[in-house]
């Protein structure tokens, strides 16, 4: 499942137990977006443009999205 907001893809990306094989031969920074783009049936679901444009890698991420409080 993939949350998407105009027709762009975002997070949190739910995977499938069958596609841990392949999650695990990523490398990079790229995720798992190679396997979203080859896999026939993922699944999207409309959310509003903050929830799925939100990007967070580190803590600084995190405190940036939560506006400062932790």
């Amino acid at each position: 499942m993939a949350p998407v907001h105009q027709g762009r893809r975002g997070n949190p990306v739910l995977l499938g137990r069958r596609l841990f094989p392949r999650l695990a031969l990523l490398k990079g920074d790229e995720g798992a977006r190679r396997l979203l783009g080859s896999t026939e049936a993922v699944l999207e679901i409309a959310v509003d443009e903050k929830s799925v444009l939100a990007d967070i890698d580190a803590r600084e991420d995190l405190e940036r999205a939560l506006g400062g409080r932790s």
